[in-house]
Parts: structure tokens; sequence; C-alpha cells
């Protein structure tokens, strides 16, 4: 990934957001994934994970988010998007919330494998004694 700050950095956490999102909604509705839809999602997981690793930057850059930059993330998703003007100021608050939520499901998720992961070891060592 380029080097991304400030509001493009912003404007990359939500694209790779949503962009994961709806590849997930995609290949659900059938059921089942098909290679290609793997392929993409390995392709998300990446991209996210190039945004996670930003996480305290991209965190601090949301909580000082300034009126010109919420006109410029809000001109990005309108573009994007398509995402309607009269709901401006609550589109970008949602945007902002979706990232820090992103950040506490990825967070609790790689807790819940360490502890599940414990867990199975923890079975191992028992079956062993």
């Amino acid at each position: 990934m380029e080097e991304k700050v400030g509001i493009d950095l912003i404007k990359f956490a939500v694209k790779t957001v949503v962009d994961a999102v709806e590849e997930g909604q995609k290949a659900m509705a059938d059921g089942r994934f098909q290679l290609v839809e793997i392929i993409e999602f390995f392709d998300d997981a990446k991209a996210f994970s190039q945004v996670y690793s930003k996480k305290s930057e991209l965190i601090a850059q949301l909580k000082d988010v300034d009126s010109e930059e919420r006109v410029e993330l809000f001109q990005y998703l309108k573009d994007e998007y398509d995402a309607p003007n009269e709901r401006q100021e609550v589109i970008v608050e949602r945007v902002i919330d979706l990232i820090e939520k992103a950040f506490e499901v990825y967070d609790q998720g790689v807790l819940d494998l360490i502890e599940k992961t414990k867990d199975l070891i923890a079975l191992f060592k028992e079956n062993k004694s």
C-alpha cells in the first residue's frame, strides 16, 4: 500500500471495510464460497491488515476530523457510493463509527481465536496425561 495519511487513510479504511462486507454478502447470498470469492476474501483481508497496521494513527485521525475534511470525506462517499446529500453529517458519523467498530470486531475476533487455541492446547495436554 502506498503511504496514506490523514483523510486519505480514512478513505482507504472506509473502502476496505465496505468492500469486505459487500464481498462477504455476495459470497453468502448463495450459501457457499466460489474460488473467486475466496481469492477476493484474501485480498480484502490483506487490505484490512494494512489498515489495521495503522490503527493508532487512524483512530487519532478519526477523532481529529475537521469540517473541511468532513466535506472532503462526504464528497468521496458521494462519488464512490452515491451517498445522498441530505444526510451528509449522519453518513460521515456512521463512517467514523464503522471504522471504529471494525477494529473492535477484529480485536475481539483475535482474542477469541487465542482463547479457543488455548482451550484446544489444554485438551491436547489433558489427552497426554
